[in-house]
């Protein structure tokens, strides 16, 4: 008997690791891809309609099934190149969305924020997150296989709603194997003393020095014209100033158009990580898009606040358009 060839070796191999989920995954995606409906596709291999769909999904996740589309708006290298040279960025990702429908953009931001994070997490890391939507819609997206033993901080309350981020943190911090670092305490005090004091209870103190170890942290801004100051707890002659000064915030610290922090004392009396400890971390992804929001993105990359970005095309022209004019 004529001993295997190379290759009849190798697909022998190759279909001893494939499970039976594996295989019926691969037909149904064969099939569908080639034109089939869903439906025909259950028809033809004896399977419910949902079972097809699932499959599909299985397929995607095992990465059977790739899917590019190749967009010339998320491929401008002129706007890329002066961007990424500009603001020093590691990483520069952009998306295009059909339609403007915030929650639609929030998802294609998240899943290319996801993306981002795969490429650079590691083993072992402690990774710091700023609770928002956007923030919160991405770190659902991130696969459990992108890392292990991962520590999850949370290092700011924000102005999102603090029982969100605890649930973001503990969900990411159990999906990668690690453990979660919760604040779980308002963002504004009366006094800094105040502050202070909250700073040194048990709970807040592990969170804060975990924040301190982080290698990556994954953050939004919020536009001041797109409702983060409703209910943010401040006086009404702080919202006012905050209106007529601030672009936007990091994690509740305002800052204006140079990225400097608006309203010292406000900012004092804030919980969470401050800006210059944000600006030491090694690594620092800023997700965020919009027309409200551009204003802030550029002063947050402009002081150094991130070095990774993910954003959408329409912000991409408008950094672009700035630095030009700047320089011109």
């Amino acid at each position: 008997m004529s001993k295997p060839t190379r290759l009849e070796r190798g697909t022998r191999r190759a279909e001893a690791t494939l499970t039976e989920r594996d295989e019926q995954a691969l037909d149904v995606a064969k099939l569908y891809y080639c034109g089939r409906t869903q439906e025909q596709v259950a028809r033809e291999l004896h399977l419910s309609r949902p079972t097809v769909s699932k499959l599909l999904a299985f397929a995607k996740r095992r990465g059977f099934v790739q899917v590019v589309i190749h967009d010339p708006r998320e491929t401008d290298e002129s706007a890329m190149k002066l961007v990424r040279s500009a603001f020093h960025l590691l990483d520069l990702r952009v998306v295009s969305t059909v339609g403007s429908s915030p929650q639609i953009l929030r998802e294609s931001l998240a899943a290319a924020g996801a993306e981002a994070i795969a490429a650079v997490i590691r083993d072992g890391d402690t990774i710091g997150l700023m609770g928002s939507r956007t923030v919160s819609a991405l770190a659902h997206r991130l696969d459990a296989d992108v890392a292990h033993s991962v520590r999850v901080v949370e290092l700011a309350p924000g102005l999102s709603p603090a029982h969100a981020a605890q649930l973001t943190v503990r969900m990411l911090a159990a999906r990668l194997g690690g453990n979660a670092f919760e604040l779980g305490c308002p963002t504004f005090y009366g006094t800094a003393a105040q502050k202070n004091a909250v700073e040194q209870e048990p709970r807040v103190h592990r969170a804060l020095a975990a924040a301190a170890q982080c290698r990556l942290a994954v953050f939004t801004v919020g536009g001041i014209g797109d409702g983060g100051l409703l209910g943010a707890g401040l006086s009404a002659a702080e919202f006012e100033e905050l209106v007529q000064r601030a672009v936007g915030d990091i994690g509740a610290r305002f800052i204006d158009a140079r990225g400097r922090v608006c309203l010292p004392d406000l900012n004092n009396r804030t919980l969470g990580i401050s800006l210059p400890e944000l600006r030491h971390m090694e690594q620092r992804l800023l997700v965020a898009a919009g027309s409200e929001k551009r204003a802030a993105i550029y002063a947050t990359l402009a002081h150094g606040y991130a070095n990774r970005l993910v954003t959408d095309f329409g912000t991409l022209e408008y950094l672009a358009a700035r630095l030009r004019s700047r320089w011109n």
